[in-house]
């Protein structure tokens, strides 16, 4: 891909507020350029300048399976063609969201009966208080604190 990376990195500095950048110091030009990162195969990103790189943060922590697989960009575009996006909001679900929870459910380490989808990990910590409370409320008895087992914020089950 051939780009103007001088024209990208003024671009890039006059219109991008990056998380975690000393902004001054990014905005007068004494932190360097931007990297532009261009592409990505397996664990490694490549710079505008051609230069490989492992992507220690795997795209900060979305990109667990590596770059450049091809059977996940197959999935994400046959996806995006059918319906790029639904929520699951007020009992509303598609095929796809139910065949993965199963599959989620069914590969589990331990026993586990439902699979909370959220937007970030901020919407996992939050929801961590109320799922005993979700996992029990058509049930007749009370939720008592041996109804969840957690090992993380992400992982609970019931009994």
């Amino acid at each position: 891909m051939n780009i103007n990376i001088k024209e990208i990195s003024e671009k890039d500095r006059n219109s991008v507020l990056h998380p975690f950048t000393q902004l001054k110091d990014f905005a007068t030009g004494k932190l360097g350029e931007p990297t532009i990162v261009e592409t990505g195969k397996g664990i490694r990103i490549q710079d505008a300048h051609g230069h490989q790189l492992i992507d220690g943060f795997a795209g900060l922590y979305c990109v667990n399976v590596g770059y450049g697989r091809t059977e996940v960009a197959e999935a994400i575009s046959r996806q995006a063609f059918r319906l790029a996006y639904y929520h699951s909001y007020a009992a509303h679900t598609t095929d796809d969201l139910a065949i993965l929870s199963d599959r989620l459910v069914r590969m589990a380490p331990r026993k586990m009966s439902k699979v909370f989808y959220g937007m970030s990990g901020s919407d996992a910590l939050k929801s961590v208080p109320i799922r005993p409370h979700l996992n029990f409320s058509s049930s007749s008895r009370p939720v008592t604190p041996d109804d969840t087992a957690c090992d993380s914020f992400t992982r609970c089950r019931s009994e």
